[in-house]
């Protein structure tokens, strides 16, 4: 639910003529820095998708990857686990990274993942049961693997770091 406050700032802005807003959460003057963040986190995907207004909110996934941006350990593991895929695809001539992006870029839906590589989705499985073995998990379920790879290919999947 949306504050009086931000609706009322947010109309007198636009009322002031052609803006892109981004609008932060209302916080304690002690977390005032981090509605800062919000709001430029915001109006980046405001100017980008032309839109007037996006609240931190209306964000959703890109609010979580601007998030995690704030976090280098996060970011040291993502890497980690990306090398580890791209090293095995460099020693055997494999496409595992491209296959672990493409799924993490489908949200785990194979079928996207196959049409997006051009492949047949059982080699998109195949694929993902040697990524598995390669990060030692060849006992996951796809469901939980699918999850790590989005969060391993967060970065590469924010529509906002897109050249």
């Amino acid at each position: 639910m949306r504050t009086r406050s931000e609706s009322d700032l947010t109309m007198r802005l636009l009322a002031a003529g052609q803006v892109h807003l981004g609008v932060g959460e209302e916080t304690p003057l002690s977390d005032g820095d981090m509605s800062v963040r919000e709001a430029l986190a915001a109006l980046k995907t405001a100017q980008v998708e032309g839109d007037r207004v996006v609240c931190w909110a209306d964000l959703h996934h890109d609010a979580f990857r601007a998030a995690a941006n704030e976090g280098r350990l996060f970011w040291r593991t993502a890497a980690l686990h990306r090398a580890l895929l791209e090293e095995h695809d460099d020693a055997h001539g494999t496409e595992l990274a491209a296959t672990a992006e493409a799924v993490a870029r489908a949200y785990g839906d194979l079928r996207l993942a196959a049409e997006a590589l051009h492949q047949h989705p059982n080699t998109v499985r195949y694929r993902l049961r040697k990524a598995k073995d390669v990060l030692g998990m060849p006992d996951s379920p796809d469901r939980e693997f699918a999850f790590l790879l989005g969060l391993v290919y967060l970065d590469y999947t924010n529509p906002l770091l897109q050249p």
